[in-house]
């Protein structure tokens, strides 16, 4: 059994406060880089139905 850390002491698998691992910065920068995707792919897809419903009315009028 492992000794309790006296008061005031971490223990050694501890990380101080503020410190964050590699792991954690991984999964935050895949998360960012989802969101990103997300965003993009939102922005793309709503200038793709503008841009197509501009052609259809494009072609239903007439030409001079």
């Amino acid at each position: 059994m492992e000794a309790m850390p006296a008061l005031g002491m971490r223990a050694v698998s501890q990380r101080p406060p503020g410190s964050v691992s590699c792991n954690r910065i991984r999964t935050f920068a895949r998360d960012i880089n989802e969101l990103v995707i997300e965003i993009i792919y939102a922005v793309t897809n709503s200038f793709a139905k503008i841009n197509n419903l501009s052609a259809a009315l494009s072609l239903q009028s007439p030409s001079h």
